[in-house]
């Protein structure tokens, strides 16, 4: 379609040849293709959700073209004609008096009126103006340059409503509103579900959330309302790693899981990729909209079946109530937004807006939008702890822990800015950062008369990439390091179990020669069983147990018992974060022969590292 309207290299440029054709002859092919492009544009919705609109993306500019080129649209008989059939007219509104500026073509046969009726009467004339606002305020959050098309109501002259869908058009002057009506008549019914509702899961849509809050709250009655804002935890993760049509099947199950247990809510939504909204209204407490929250956080994160895979995904909520957290919809809003921030700072789950939570929030935003930056100019950085055999005080490893060295807010840990990293999708980015930087460090060492391993503490998106195993050969073989050195650590609690779906990267990672170690150990759900089918190499002894050595006898058997078993299956043994001299030498008399924690040193930088290397004088073993 768009090739018939293109004009060979030796005719008139294409605006003097559509001013000629316009205004010297009846009907154009090329109108008739502008005007079929809208109308299929519009109706295509119908059938086609998204895909069919796209036809009025060009039929739009074109006809916006004629409108500037050719004076008020449609104004030719000819032309008239065929906006006639298709019962579609254009308009101007002048925003700042409420007038109607032009109206031009099939407007008597859509609305009664003659276009000179209206030319200069108020808009509030055919136009219902509480749902015009509606439109401007949603225009006004999306911004002048989204793509904006809306359904709305007119009043026809002898009384009764007509529905429109409309096209909006880029003014020829500030202050104008400018666009095409089509009246979609029959079809207004299923217009008017699919822009109420998320095409994938059948949730309602922003727009439907905005309204219910500002209609409650309008209501002047004594009914609270709470607004619950959920955003997925590693969903991106799930989408990157599975594809996005596994993705799509996890929320459309969530969705209907919502539907089916949950009929205290008034309007549930879905009002971005992860992100879910609901409404409730009612004789409402923060603790009544807090339960509600817990039980939406419940549903949302309890395992799915999706292709055959038992998929896990966490949430973060927040949760605001009026009047306390806000009076209009916007307040509700930001205040459900920086309690969700906060609900993910805090590792996932609900929380509550809290008015000391405001100005924190402003930080953690900062944050988000600054990662792009950080990752493209370097300033995440790896520095490494030693870890040291506590018998002699060799460092015997180096754990690589991932700092932030933010321009404004200095040396940063993951605590301060992971935060930002999963809400802004960059996980993997920053992964690969991290690994990069802990082989070359690995090979630094090496350089240097060092054959010290490296270790790197990843997640368990991760281990589900399949490209992982590639990406680190890649990096091996470009730096010459051998795989012994370089030592993967994963949570025990990110360990999935779905079918064996990890343990294909975890073997090729082994042909590599990369090793496996388990962090924090004993406080997940893992199993010895499950760490010799991942052929795991290490465990790492939590530091919450190692703290309690030398106070709680409880402590000192947790961690005995560890050691001998990791032992008897031909398992290293590393506990973390040993602070005092009673600790060493508990860890010494229960047989624990590698340790780390700031007794020794703090994570340091590359360099910082090396020197300690060289003297290793800050590292002491008892006797």
């Amino acid at each position: 379609m768009t090739q018939s309207t293109q004009l060979p290299a030796n005719h008139a440029p294409p605006d003097t040849a559509l001013r000629s054709r316009a205004s010297n002859h009846g009907p154009t092919a090329d109108f008739i293709i502008v005007l079929s492009l809208l109308v299929i544009g519009v109706l295509g919705a119908l059938t086609l959700g998204p895909v069919g609109l796209i036809a009025a993306v060009p039929a739009g500019l074109l006809l916006r073209r004629w409108s500037t080129d050719s004076g008020p649209m449609c104004r030719d008989h000819g032309h008239t004609a065929l906006v006639d059939r298709a019962r579609i007219f254009s308009w101007e509104i002048d925003s700042r008096t409420g007038r109607i500026v032009t109206m031009s073509g099939n407007v008597a046969e859509v609305l009664g009126y003659e276009p000179s009726e209206l030319e200069g009467a108020d808009a509030a004339t055919i136009i219902d103006i509480d749902e015009a606002r509606a439109v401007l305020r949603e225009e006004a959050r999306l911004g002048a340059d989204a793509e904006r098309r809306s359904i709305v109501t007119a009043r026809h002259k002898e009384g009764h409503d007509v529905t429109l869908r409309e096209v909006r058009l880029t003014p020829r002057r500030e202050g104008l509103v400018r666009g095409v009506s089509v009246d979609i008549g029959e079809f207004a019914d299923a217009l008017r579900f699919q822009a109420e509702h998320d095409e994938l899961t059948g949730l309602a849509s922003r727009s439907i959330v905005e309204q219910t809050v500002v209609e409650s709250l309008d209501a002047a009655d004594d009914r609270q309302v709470a607004l619950i804002v959920a955003d997925l935890d590693r969903f991106k993760g799930i989408n990157d790693t599975l594809g996005h049509p596994t993705g799509d099947r996890l929320l459309r199950v969530l969705a209907e899981r919502l539907r089916a247990s949950i009929d205290t809510i008034d309007v549930m939504a879905r009002i971005g990729g992860d992100e879910f909204a609901f409404v409730a209204i009612g004789d409402l407490t923060v603790d009544s909209a807090n339960s509600l929250a817990e039980e939406v956080h419940g549903l949302l994160t309890s395992p799915v079946a999706v292709d055959g895979l038992q998929l896990a995904v966490g949430a973060s909520i927040g949760v605001a109530v009026s009047p306390g957290h806000g009076t209009t919809y916007a307040e509700l809003l930001k205040c459900a937004d920086i309690a969700s921030y906060q609900a993910k700072h805090s590792g996932g789950g609900v929380a509550v807006f809290e008015a000391s939570e405001g100005e924190a929030s402003v930080t953690r935003q900062e944050l988000i939008c600054d990662t792009v930056r950080a990752l493209d100019v370097g300033e995440f950085e790896l520095h490494f702890q030693p870890q040291v055999d506590v018998r002699d005080g060799r460092i015997v490893g180096a754990e690589g822990l991932v700092r932030w060295r933010h321009p404004r807010h200095g040396l940063l840990a993951p605590a301060d800015f992971f935060t930002a990293i999963e809400v802004g999708g960059h996980y993997h980015r920053l992964t690969d950062v991290m690994l990069r930087q802990a082989v070359e460090f690995g090979a630094r060492m090496l350089e240097h008369g060092h054959r010290i391993p490296v270790a790197v503490n990843l997640g368990s998106m991760s281990f589900l990439d399949r490209r992982l195993p590639d990406t680190v050969g890649e990096l091996l073989a470009r730096h010459g390091l051998p795989g012994s050195l370089l030592t993967m650590e994963v949570t025990e609690s990110d360990i999935l179990d779905e079918k064996g779906r990890d343990a294909p990267v975890f073997e090729h990672l082994g042909a590599l020669g990369v090793r496996l170690s388990i962090d924090d150990f004993g406080t997940g759900y893992s199993n010895f069983t499950r760490l010799r089918s991942l052929d795991a190499d290490e465990v790492k002894v939590d530091r919450a147990f190692v703290q309690g050595l030398g106070r709680t006898s409880e402590d000192a058997i947790i961690v005995r018992a560890t050691i001998q078993l990791a032992q008897l299956l031909g398992l290293d043994v590393v506990a973390e974060g040993v602070e005092t001299e009673e600790q060493l030498r508990e860890l010494q008399s229960l047989g624990c022969t590698t340790a780390q924690g700031f007794y020794w040193s703090t994570a340091v930088h590359p360099d910082a590292f090396l020197d300690l290397l060289a003297s290793n004088a800050t590292a002491r073993a008892a006797g």
